[in-house]
């Protein structure tokens, strides 16, 4: 009895379909990777300058603290989308370099996103009760982040007390995506089909990930102003910036960039003079 050897036959369109997948691949990872390489450079040459400058003995002083506050969040790019309030919570790191320059890194979780606008259906006949009914649909996306931020502060010489501290800052900023949720909320109003007559109202809510419609990484410039009132052995801040994202966010058709408003208060403690 002779025993014959059989081998899977692999067809040359299958092959080459396989290395075009590999290919494929490899160039996505490639566009994914790339900005985030270019974002941490930016971010890891600001952190290595401000070590670089405590080590050689010029910092005065060190601060850590938190803060929190409101953001205003919209869509720059194509088409014109509708802004909407989040919120940002953080933990600030000051590096006093001299009397008027610092670098403040900040870690914080920031909520940003967009309005996509209100969609009005035509209103239609109850086939029962004969009453009007009107339905419109608005649309919005949250994005959550968390976000590092590196900032070079320069603070405005007030005089000899300086218990009331203004100053100015930028610096790059880079956030990774930690969540993204669509919400699509629902209005119904019913109306009477003889007198027009408000009957009832209603209102639904329905949300959806957005799996995957959104990039995980984005990287930008941030810069703003804020002030630091001298309380106990810290101060009381109050910070306005903006957060201007750099990259296209949106993995479809188009062009979608992050704009952010952010108004914070917070409190930082000065841990050495």
């Amino acid at each position: 009895m002779t025993h014959q050897s059989t081998k899977p036959i692999r067809s040359p369109a299958i092959g080459q379909r396989i290395v075009s997948l590999r290919y494929e691949t490899q160039v996505g990872i490639q566009k994914e990777v790339r900005p985030v390489i270019g974002g941490l450079r930016v971010v890891s040459v600001a952190v290595l300058l401000c070590v670089a400058t405590l080590s050689a003995g010029l910092a005065q002083s060190i601060e850590i603290g938190a803060n929190l506050g409101l953001t205003r969040t919209s869509f720059g790019g194509d088409g014109d989308l509708g802004s909407q309030t989040g919120f940002s919570i953080g933990v600030v790191f000051g590096y006093n370099l001299s009397r008027l320059l610092a670098v403040r890194p900040e870690i914080a979780f920031v909520r940003k996103g967009a309005g996509y606008g209100t969609a009005y259906l035509a209103p239609y006949i109850d086939p029962i009760t004969r009453n009007v009914i009107e339905e419109r649909h608005e649309y919005s996306v949250d994005l959550d982040y968390l976000e590092l931020q590196v900032p070079i502060t320069v603070a405005v010489p007030t005089g000899r007390s300086g218990a009331v501290k203004p100053r100015f800052y930028a610096g790059p900023a880079v956030a990774f995506e930690t969540g993204c949720e669509t919400e699509t909320v629902i209005h119904l109003d019913v109306y009477s089909g003889t007198t027009w007559e408000r009957l009832a109202s209603e209102t639904n809510v329905l949300t959806a990930d957005c799996g995957g419609a959104y990039r995980r990484v984005d990287f930008g410039v941030m810069f703003g102003a804020g002030v630091g009132v001298v309380v106990g052995g810290g101060a009381i801040t109050a910070d306005i910036r903006y957060n201007l994202g750099l990259m296209d966010i949106y993995e479809g058709t188009g062009t979608v960039r992050n704009r952010t408003l952010q108004v914070l208060v917070g409190y930082v403690y000065h841990l050495s003079r």
